[in-house]
């Protein structure tokens, strides 16, 4: 636990590999999700497009559409109240779908790091743990704390950045008759709302994949997981804000070499060059889709060498 943050992030890339099996498991949460949400917009969509009488006459004038589509949700207050629900409903869905699968990669990610012991150096295959019942009883032990410990987090968080959106907000109707000042106060408050948010954005990752751990190697609860997680991470936030933004880094370079390949099709119009690129555009697709998998791994078990004594 006193290990450097280079030394956790080797402990947690070689944790994250020697149980690769979760890796797949992270892609098939992802292509469920998509088609939960192909789903749901269907599920919108089409009700919708029945119960408004909407056809390809409808369009014809495109500056009526927007008017005559307020004015008819307006008269049919049901549609809306539908398509919050469905809304609602499938981000429930995902984001419990989601919890069942990190409570359950933690659970062995942690029994790794535990039987792993001390050593920083060592072959990857000692971190070996991997079992489907493994992962199927951290799941079903903790997805429900895993579920509350996200909902919690990011409403505390929307709460935070809410405020200073308010206070900007009021500052620029304070000089609303004043374009000048208005235009000065508003740029202002536009670099600092991003770099605030993004600094809440990053800060509630960390205290979320801390809370996690905690939750599946002591608490097992959500109110008391969050709670140690944030005595921690305060405590030891060097550690834990180094390894995070190193890992963030490593994303977005990530990230960016792989869009790289989808940008490729914008240096011609021509179709053959957009058919010659193709493959090389799946290629890259398929990559960063690994990639973001092996990230979002890695980052979960470099947690919980952060937050678990090896034996």
């Amino acid at each position: 636990m006193r290990a450097s943050a280079t030394d956790v992030i080797r402990r947690g890339f070689d944790n994250a590999i020697a149980n690769w099996p979760l890796l797949l498991i992270r892609i098939g949460e992802g292509i469920v999700m998509m088609v939960l949400v192909v789903g749901a917009v269907l599920a919108i969509i089409i009700p919708v497009i029945v119960s408004l009488g909407l056809n390809t006459t409808t369009f014809e004038n495109p500056a009526d559409v927007a008017e005559m589509l307020i004015g008819t949700l307006i008269d049919q207050w049901m549609v809306i109240v539908y398509v919050i629900a469905v809304v609602t409903l499938m981000l429930t869905v995902l984001v419990a779908l989601h919890a069942f699968v990190e409570a359950g990669s933690a659970r062995v990610y942690i029994d790794g790091e535990r039987i792993a012991g001390p050593a920083t150096l060592g072959p990857r295959d000692r971190f070996k743990v991997f079992s489907t019942d493994r992962w199927l009883e951290g799941g079903k032990r903790d997805w429900w704390s895993v579920f509350w410990i996200y909902n919690f987090a990011w409403a505390i968080a929307s709460l935070i950045i809410l405020v200073p959106f308010l206070v900007a907000a009021a500052l620029i109707f304070i000089v609303r008759d004043e374009p000048a000042a208005m235009a000065g106060v508003g740029c202002l408050a536009v670099a600092f709302l991003l770099l605030f948010t993004i600094g809440v954005v990053v800060v509630t990752n960390i205290w979320c994949q801390k809370a996690i751990v905690v939750c599946a190697a002591r608490t097992h609860r959500a109110v008391g997981a969050l709670g140690e997680a944030w005595r921690e991470f305060r405590a030891d936030a060097g550690r834990h804000i180094g390894v995070a933004l190193i890992l963030f880094l490593l994303m977005m370079v990530g990230t960016g070499v792989f869009a790289s390949f989808s940008a490729m099709t914008g240096i011609s119009d021509a179709p053959s060059f957009a058919l010659a690129v193709m493959p090389m555009q799946m290629a890259g697709s398929f990559a960063n889709t690994i990639f973001s998998t092996i990230m979002a791994a890695w980052f979960l078990a470099c947690f919980a060498a952060l937050s678990v004594e090896p034996r």
